[in-house]
């Protein structure tokens, strides 16, 4: 397989952009820091007070002390984790449009983790088929970002069968991580095993799990093209001769209950859900989700 071809550079300075305009709480790294609190504050000092202060944060010996009103400053403790699950099976190296669903799922996870070694948090990955390809253990800093690029470039680590509920089991058996810690569970979700239910609580309940499901468009409808086809399932290998316009509406019937089905189990230990197509750009449906989930919890 090629090199997966990740465009990152064009998403950072999108990102920085709207920083620049001042929206430094309210999009991607910003927003992040919004959603996903810290730890607690802690004391790193004192300044004059302003107008603008709040009252109750004058700390009157240290204004004694100085002669002038003096207020407590307060900064939030960041420690968090935040921990990748991408899939990369072969379901996930197809494509109807420019980008294959997986070189889509890599460049919305290196410019998360951007975000994330921005504001100092920990973050980490796991790249997954029907075992786990590859691991890079939760850091911070700058270098921790580069060594996910490069893993996420890899042509190495992608393609194979699927098994979700293995990597969900690894997840949460192995230990690596401190319960709470903040996981985005990325795959197409297609062809999951009995049992992936199971597994999908159990993480659920010991993590702030979010499932992001990557789909191409074709994944959701079925193009109205006249004719027969022959289909392929990436995953089994089986083939089936179609008639799209014939098979639209069973089709798409069939993946609506399919996500509403993992939407279902997702509420059940008050995970999160999105949905992402390739052929939409996601840095605003990402902002969009942060922005909802700030409402909601």
């Amino acid at each position: 397989m090629k090199e997966i071809k990740l465009d990152i550079l064009p998403l950072i300075k999108k990102l920085e952009t709207f920083l620049k305009k001042g929206f430094s709480h309210d999009l991607m790294a910003g927003n992040y820091l919004s959603v996903y609190k810290g730890k607690g504050m802690e004391f790193v000092g004192f300044r004059e007070y302003s107008p603008s202060d709040d009252a109750m944060l004058i700390d009157w010996k240290a204004s004694l002390r100085a002669h002038k009103p003096m207020v407590r400053v307060l900064q939030e403790e960041r420690n968090l984790t935040v921990f990748f699950l991408m899939d990369v099976s072969d379901s996930m190296l197809t494509g109807s449009h420019s980008k294959l669903k997986c070189e889509y799922a890599a460049e919305m996870i290196a410019t998360l983790s951007y975000a994330i070694q921005q504001v100092g948090d920990n973050v980490g990955i796991a790249m997954f088929n029907d075992k786990v390809v590859d691991f890079i253990p939760p850091s911070p800093g700058r270098h921790q970002f580069y060594q996910i690029v490069r893993s996420l470039k890899n042509p190495e680590h992608y393609g194979g069968k699927f098994d979700i509920s293995y990597a969900l089991e690894y997840l949460v058996t192995l230990g690596f991580l401190e319960k709470d810690s903040i996981v985005f569970l990325i795959s197409d979700f297609i062809g999951m095993k009995p049992g992936w239910d199971h597994t999908l609580k159990l993480a659920g309940l010991k993590y702030d799990l979010t499932a992001i499901v990557v789909r191409d468009p074709v994944d959701l409808r079925m193009p109205s093209i006249p004719g027969e086809f022959e289909l392929r399932d990436p995953l089994s290998g089986n083939q089936l001769l179609i008639n799209p316009v014939e098979a639209k509406e069973g089709y798409e019937r069939e993946v609506k209950k399919q996500l509403a089905v993992l939407q279902s189990e997702l509420k059940k230990t008050a995970s999160n859900y999105l949905l992402l197509e390739t052929d939409q750009e996601f840095v605003n449906d990402i902002i969009t989700f942060f922005r909802r989930r700030l409402r909601t919890h």
